[in-house]
């Protein structure tokens, strides 16, 4: 997932090119999400159908980088809206990324668009509006106007040949509690055919580092300018706060900005991150953060799948903080 942060960058170059605007319909650019419907009930009625509601307004870029579109994703289990979306899992499905979307589209929302906070595939659906705006595909857009001009060598959603053999293992915790090398067979990332714009990249800490601190710099690494800085001021607000986000969020103060979460102050408590501090994390206990207050970048790399096992309080995501902000040096 910290390939979203990347989309929303991707999708914010275009914004500065005039090719889009955060105001414009998704369906300008996919067509499918043109006769979106909204969930009125999370479960099926007597005929066993969702039942929808029209739209009341299109679902916009903006949505999409605030995961405000209404869109699902696959980590709902409990609802039978939930398991449409799993059973239409995009990342496992057959056919191109037109077709993905097509199937995606036609999906109920589970709210109207922009009126609440929903981790979804909004980034997915960003990343194949960069390809459609800008007419390359997200692999061509990400190397020529990120990965290339910040020295990201080894950043892409296709590993190369010579790239194969340094691909780090994936471990998970078994039912007796044991770390266990996960099976090549089900690490299906590194040999997806699509470029997905909310999972899909494989990268290196060096290589992330370099785009956390090009965010830090307000848009600029080395010489190479990729936003302008009101731009990055725009995208690390909390443009989504306790109005809409979850209530597990509201207690750490997490709001959303576009493509990234940001501390802000509000009702809850953040005993270790900083008000104005941004990051995002991923599924394998990876995580960056940025904390402009204290002038801290960081990045960190795991691969660890959650398993039947797995502790929320030993993971490697869950000390970094605490250990990051322990080796900042205090005033006397």
């Amino acid at each position: 997932s910290m390939t979203k942060p990347v989309t929303a960058v991707a999708a914010m170059m275009l914004v500065e090119d005039g090719e889009i605007a955060l105001e414009d319909p998704v369906s300008d650019y996919i067509p499918a999400f043109a006769d979106a419907r909204v969930a009125t009930s999370l479960q099926r009625d007597d005929n066993y159908e969702i039942p929808t509601v029209t739209a009341d307004r299109p679902i916009t870029i903006e949505d999409l980088l605030t995961h405000t579109s209404g869109l699902g994703y696959v980590f709902d289990y409990e609802s039978n809206l939930g398991a449409l979306y799993i059973d239409a899992d995009i990342y496992s499905a057959e056919g191109d990324m037109d077709s993905r979307m097509q199937t995606l589209a036609g999906q109920p929302l589970y709210f109207q668009p922009g009126s609440a906070w929903f981790y979804s595939y909004a980034s997915d659906v960003l990343g194949h509006v960069v390809a459609v705006a800008s007419g390359q595909s997200l692999e061509e857009f990400t190397q020529q106007r990120i990965f290339r001009p910040l020295g990201m060598n080894d950043t892409t959603f296709f590993l190369r040949d010579d790239q194969q053999r340094r691909l780090s293992a994936l471990y998970t915790h078994g039912e007796d509690g044991a770390l266990t090398r996960v099976p090549d067979t089900q690490d299906t990332i590194p040999d997806s055919p699509i470029e997905a714009g909310g999972a899909g990249l494989l990268s290196t800490a060096n290589d992330y580092i370099r785009f956390a601190q090009m965010l830090a710099n307000e848009g600029e690494l080395d010489g190479a300018r990729l936003l302008e800085a009101e731009t990055v001021r725009e995208m690390t607000r909390a443009h989504v706060q306790a109005d809409r986000m979850p209530d597990r969020m509201d207690a750490i103060d997490l709001g959303y900005g576009y493509g990234v979460g940001v501390i802000y102050d509000g009702p809850g408590d953040h005993p270790v991150r900083q008000v104005g501090d941004f990051g995002w994390s991923g599924y394998f206990d990876t995580e960056f953060f940025v904390s402009p207050s204290t002038g801290v970048v960081a990045v960190i790399m795991s691969q660890e799948l959650p398993g039947a096992t797995t502790s929320d309080t030993v993971g490697a995501r869950a000390v970094f903080d605490r250990l990051v902000y322990a080796a900042i040096p205090t005033e006397s």
